[in-house]
């Protein structure tokens, strides 16, 4: 898979951050994710302080409010991202939660083994004359889902 480049990354080294976001974003797109929601994870990885009301969220990735509820529920709602509350402020909080990066991972395991059932039941219902297609992919499917998961497995907490 080739990632396009962004369309104007920055060429100043001081704002390695602002690159650093829009390359991420290029990858969420060629994989089909929301920009929007790519961009957020990634200001995550790399503001200071590591978390981030709304309206900061608002104005260090000039997006709308709209699209900064949204993408945050989405982050919360799976579970990368947790929200925060700061004694004597009312302001919610973000950052990324203390296993977001094994829950993504764990989500993308959870995508393969779908597929894979997905697979496994069209070859079924299909049967012994299934595409080869079909089997090819329900067979890389079921190859490597147990590979992913002993990844995950390994990596330590």
């Amino acid at each position: 898979m080739t990632i396009a480049q962004p369309s104007n990354p920055e060429r100043d080294p001081g704002n390695w951050q602002g690159t650093f976001i829009e390359q991420l974003a290029a990858i969420g797109d060629a994989m089909g994710l929301s920009r929007t929601v790519t961009r957020l994870l990634a200001w995550l990885v790399v503001c200071d302080p590591p978390y981030q009301s709304a309206r900061q969220l608002q104005a260090g990735l000039q997006l709308s409010a709209g699209s900064v509820s949204t993408g945050v529920n989405a982050l919360v709602h799976g579970g990368f991202v947790r929200r925060l509350a700061l004694p004597g402020d009312r302001h919610r909080y973000y950052e990324i939660g203390p296993d977001g990066w094994r829950r993504l991972l764990a989500g993308q395991l959870q995508v393969v083994g779908e597929i894979r059932r997905i697979a496994d039941q069209a070859m079924e219902a299909a049967g012994p004359g299934a595409d080869r297609r079909l089997v090819d992919m329900g067979r890389f499917y079921a190859r490597c889902e147990p590979m992913l998961a002993d990844l995950l497995d390994r990596v330590p907490s």
